[in-house]
């Protein structure tokens, strides 16, 4: 049998057709691709037309939330079927009102362009606790801490550790939660339980909702403005956030001796924060068409003289609603009625377990259930009053 030697043109020839196959493979593979490209380009280009005609029927169209707020029907009443206002930013659509970039003040004497103040309801508003802030249990400060309905855990917590009755004397801390509605009947009820128990809840008719939190600002100020008129200073503090009591009294005993200017706000100021144009706080060209957001305080946590609680109450009314809270409360009406916004971050807030918050920081912010028991711990622990009550809160853990 013969054998034929392979030589090496034969290696060339088949080099020569393997790169050939090859490159024939990979146009093949390019040809597929691209043809499905151009289908996703279709469909995308479908779906985005699709957007843009319901987006000029929206605009024609006034809001469901806003028909809402303009129907008092839609408010829950006490002890009545529960009737809630939907989530939803009743003017981000009205061109009339849209937020003026470049007006220094309000005019409080023209008409007004937000409902919302006037249209404050509630489901309990502790109206029959006269004693949450007058007589011998005027607080120093009002800790408003706005909270979902169904975190029922974060405010057990909260009384638990820096809002706790017995810290009284040492802090002068007062605190009450502020909810909106909701439609589920068994929650509301264990609600209502809760609000008995306590008597520490006030609730208000605006669905609860991350797009009502605006609404929700609006009547813990409206509350604040008819029921603690001589209390000194509010701190708004989100349920997730854990207080230093101490270090805040501390803080502003010594404001107030030095300066008796309560219109003013303390907090994480942001000068030069550009609108989100997507995710989690994506805001529309519609809804707002700066560049820039006016100076604001951030949301979790910030302090608020009671001379700027009136002002504010009074410049929401004149100002376009808009959806991001601390945008709206301590930027845009801040701003529109001269209230002073401190920068205060560096002094007050940590969101780590270091020195710094024991020994001058009020607000740790951002750790989870397990890194806020030990940040208090570590309060108790380093106070120059309560450090016996460490012993106490190791032999009581949270449910």
């Amino acid at each position: 049998m013969l054998r034929r030697t392979i030589t090496l043109t034969d290696v060339r020839r088949l080099l020569a057709l393997l790169c050939v196959f090859m490159a024939v493979y990979s146009c093949t593979v390019i040809v597929i691709t691209v043809d499905k490209y151009e289908k996703v380009i279709k469909v995308s280009s479908a779906r985005h037309e699709s957007l843009l005609k319901n987006q000029t029927l929206q605009k024609n169209q006034t809001p469901q939330s806003h028909q809402n707020l303009q129907n008092p029907r839609h408010f829950i009443r006490p002890n009545r079927k529960l009737q809630v206002l939907l989530p939803g930013n009743p003017q981000a659509n009205d061109t009339s009102r849209k937020y003026d970039l470049t007006a220094p003040k309000l005019n409080l004497t023209g008409p007004t362009v937000n409902p919302a103040p006037e249209e404050v309801r509630w489901v309990e508003d502790l109206s029959g606790e006269r004693q949450v802030c007058t007589g011998a249990n005027q607080p120093f400060i009002l800790a408003v801490v706005p909270s979902a309905v169904h975190n029922f855990k974060q405010r057990h917590r909260i009384r638990r550790t820096w809002a706790n009755a017995t810290l009284y004397p040492y802090t002068g801390i007062r605190a009450i939660f502020v909810l909106g509605a909701t439609t589920n009947d068994t929650l509301q009820e264990l609600v209502r339980e809760e609000m008995a128990r306590h008597r520490d809840i006030i609730q208000n008719t605006f669905i609860d909702s991350y797009r009502n939190l605006t609404y929700k600002s609006i009547a813990w100020l409206s509350w604040v403005n008819e029921w603690c008129q001589d209390t000194p200073y509010i701190a708004k503090v989100d349920d997730d956030v854990v207080v230093n009591p101490f270090n805040l009294y501390k803080f502003l005993h010594g404001k107030r001796d030095y300066n008796q200017d309560l219109n003013i706000i303390y907090g994480c100021l942001r000068k030069k924060t550009k609108p989100h144009r997507k995710g989690k706080w994506m805001v529309t060209e519609e809804e707002y068409s700066g560049n820039l957001y006016p100076p604001f305080v951030l949301g979790p946590a910030y302090i608020v003289g009671r001379k700027a609680v009136g002002s504010l109450v009074q410049g929401a009314k004149y100002t376009p609603h808009f959806w991001l809270e601390d945008v709206f409360t301590t930027g845009m009406v801040a701003r529109a009625v001269g209230v002073k916004r401190v920068q205060t971050e560096r002094l007050l807030f940590t969101n780590k377990r270091t020195r710094r918050l024991h020994q001058s920081a009020a607000f740790y912010v951002g750790g989870g259930e397990k890194k806020m028991r030990s940040a208090w711990r570590d309060i108790l622990k380093y106070s120059e009053c309560c450090k016996a009550l460490v012993k106490e809160w190791d032999k009581s853990p949270l449910l």
